[in-house]
């Protein structure tokens, strides 16, 4: 038979318990391997130890190491920008969404930031992530007209790499405040003329910083 024992990264194998056993057993020369594996929970180098053993079989090893080094998880960001109030000025709210995959047991936090109508840029906020899933940023209210175009970047942990958006998505664009006037039209003194002073009134409504 074969046995096959799995240490953890940095395990010592003389010592430690092997986080995954099994035992094969063989009939003649070939090629064997473990029936179901094991799925990783960490990042690193793990390492066979496999012994064979047959007691009517000398001159062959009793053992051979193998090692194998598991990667982070490399996931995904797609984000969705979007707006209140179809982008008026000094009312809309911006917001952006990202969408993260692949990742396993993703912790961590996406941090927004978002380039404005003028050309500066903005750090909006940073969310918290708990696995895969859609995550909603912090919002603002849009005080400029024109584009504003967000980007998202995922900070990583110990189980996965890092990952920036893929630029899709991400612009969203702010119109103009559409004011409105009501006037009120008077006069001083007598309606006589010649003698009387006309006068109106404008009262101005719903304007950003007009």
């Amino acid at each position: 038979s074969i046995t096959f024992n799995l240490y953890a990264p940095g395990a010592d194998t003389s010592t430690a318990t092997p986080l995954y056993t099994e035992t094969v057993a063989t009939n003649g020369a070939g090629n064997y391997s473990t029936t179901s594996g094991f799925s990783p929970t960490l990042v690193g180098q793990y390492t066979w130890l496999v012994s064979y053993s047959d007691a009517h079989v000398t001159g062959v090893p009793a053992s051979n190491v193998e090692n194998e080094t598991v990667a982070k998880a490399t996931p995904t960001i797609t984000t969705q920008a979007s707006q209140t109030l179809n982008g008026v000025v000094g009312q809309a709210l911006l917001s952006d969404s990202v969408t993260v995959a692949g990742s396993y047991n993703g912790t961590g936090t996406v941090n927004f930031t978002v380039t404005n109508p003028d050309g500066t840029t903005s750090n909006v906020g940073s969310v918290s992530i708990n696995g895969n899933g859609t995550y909603a940023s912090p919002t603002f209210v849009a005080t400029q007209v024109g584009t504003y175009t967000w980007s998202a970047a995922y900070s990583g942990d110990s189980l996965n790499n890092g990952a920036i958006d893929n630029g899709q998505n991400e612009s969203v664009t702010t119109i103009k405040a559409s004011p409105c006037i009501i006037t009120c039209a008077s006069f001083t003194g007598t309606s006589a003329v010649n003698s009387a002073l006309p006068q109106d009134s404008a009262v101005v409504s719903n304007a950003y910083g007009a």
